[in-house]
């Protein structure tokens, strides 16, 4: 229950942050937004279906809004973080290749384009299980853990969704390598010496971001894939197939307010400006 409470209350802070900056029309906060609302989903349904399902350890609802909740967390919603994580990956690599392109004004949004895509897929992912019986995605309240139905269609399916993730999890990470490669390489050979300081550290933080936030749900996709099956231990099960799944959208948030500086409380600013203040200074001396 903490972590969804907490995971709902960052995330829906992120969103509410970023929709006031939402006139500075940057691409990569239109994805981080976008994030927010998928994980905000997440967190609130294992409020308020999971944990009292599993405190009672009955359902409070009809089958259907069983279905109804576990497609929506864990397909729909789901599949939504690794797309959108795709798209802030090939956003970062853009900007790095084409600086001068990414700054341009286009007729046309790709960012709304992608996000439209992103949620289209998402809404499918949600769709397909719903019309035919047996064969969606549940929380079992007797092994407290997420799992499809004990159907050819479910199993299938819960198959489909977990490659469709790991390839788009290798093509995010490829836009990643490729990115890290070609920041390596301006480094080497001091390209980028004239750029804005501030400018270029908030294209490595959007960029460490990108990095950080894929290997969270690489960690999440080795859960429920490969690790669960070392140990058939209700406790074990429970931690690979759920908690796991709550964890990576919960601090999937925190990870977004953590390098974001813009969105941050002021009181966490305050203790950040002042480490950054005092490095400054020990830098300062030790070069007098």
């Amino acid at each position: 229950m903490e972590w969804s409470c907490f995971g709902l209350v960052v995330n829906i802070y992120v969103f509410t942050s970023l929709v006031r900056r939402i006139h500075l029309n940057s691409s990569f906060h239109t994805f981080c937004l976008s994030k927010s609302i998928s994980n905000s989903a997440v967190c609130l349904i294992f409020l308020i279906w999971t944990v009292p399902c599993s405190a009672t350890n009955s359902y409070y609802l009809p089958h259907f809004g069983n279905v109804l909740f576990g497609q929506l967390a864990g397909w729909g919603c789901y599949i939504i973080g690794p797309l959108t994580q795709l798209c802030m990956a090939a956003n970062r690599l853009f900007v790095t290749m084409f600086p001068l392109r990414s700054m341009s004004k286009k007729k046309i949004d790709p960012t709304k384009g992608c996000l439209a895509v992103c949620w289209t897929i998402g809404v499918v992912f949600t769709a397909i299980g719903l019309p035919i019986e047996g064969c969606a995605y549940i929380y079992d309240a007797e092994i407290i853990a997420w799992r499809p139905e004990n159907t050819d269609c479910a199993l299938f399916l819960a198959d489909f969704i977990l490659y469709t993730v790991m390839f788009i999890a290798v093509l995010s990470n490829s836009c990643n390598f490729t990115t890290f490669l070609k920041i390596a390489h301006e480094v080497a050979l001091g390209l980028g010496a004239n750029e804005n300081a501030i400018r270029r550290k908030k294209r490595l933080r959007m960029f460490a971001q990108s990095v950080v936030q894929d290997c969270v749900h690489l960690i999440d996709m080795l859960n429920c894939s490969i690790i669960y099956k070392l140990n058939n231990a209700a406790w074990f099960q429970f931690v690979c197939l759920s908690l796991s799944f709550l964890f990576i959208h919960a601090i999937d948030g925190f990870i977004m307010l953590l390098f974001n500086y813009e969105i941050q409380p002021s009181w966490l600013r305050k203790n950040r400006d002042k480490v950054v203040l005092v490095n400054q200074r020990s830098t300062a001396i030790s070069t007098q």
